[in-house]
């Protein structure tokens, strides 16, 4: 699939969203997290935001498919332990806004795990624990440079929210499934939005 196509499936999905009644707005459409986008001041986000339900598309998964749910569901849980860690140290609101804008990420792919009858990689993992070593080692680094500083800290939710982007654009590019491509959508426009977060903060 080329980027042109990847994009056009975006953007459909992103449509089909907008019709399902996940954004009844016009400042929802344009802010798929719901609440303005996270540090904008005029209060904190709701404890939860809409999480698009799953149907399955029949048929079994590829490979990569099966990698890419599982890479992304603790690739969002890394986010979301980093940016509950960072706001523990440094008690920035973005940090606490875009931590409960991860759950969600978080949930959404779980259902898809679900759906598809995968074993969950983040079950039963506290925290800042990751079944796949080469996350625990980015996280263990991340977490110790956003530490250092507060500016740092806003670098890390840089690089973190940039990797999400690279990795769902390589996920979709893996997959025609309306259920995944929906999700990773989402997914995608959330993290556009909290790396603009980030950007504005400093």
């Amino acid at each position: 699939m080329n980027r042109k196509q990847m994009n056009l499936m975006v953007g459909a999905a992103l449509a089909a969203l907008l019709a399902s009644g996940c954004a009844t707005t016009t400042a929802q459409a344009a802010d798929p997290e719901g609440y303005g986008g996270p540090g904008r001041r005029g209060g904190p986000p709701p404890a939860t935001t809409p999480v698009v339900a799953v149907t399955p598309v029949s048929g079994a998964l590829s490979q990569a498919e099966i990698a890419g749910l599982l890479r992304m569901r603790e690739e969002e849980k890394l986010a979301r332990d980093v940016y509950q860690a960072l706001y523990e140290t440094w008690h920035a609101q973005v940090f606490a806004n875009i931590t409960r804008s991860e759950q969600t990420h978080m949930d959404a792919v779980k259902g898809l795990l679900d759906a598809y009858g995968l074993t969950d990689p983040a079950a039963g993992q506290p925290a800042g624990r990751f079944t796949d070593p080469a996350l625990q080692a980015l996280y263990d680094q991340l977490l110790a440079r956003g530490r250092t500083s507060l500016a740092e800290a806003f670098n890390v939710g840089v690089a973190i929210e940039t990797l999400d982007i690279e990795d769902l654009d390589a996920a979709l590019a893996q997959t025609t499934r309306a259920d995944i491509v929906q999700v990773y959508a989402r997914l995608r426009a959330g993290s556009v939005n909290h790396l603009a977060a980030f950007g504005r903060q400093g």
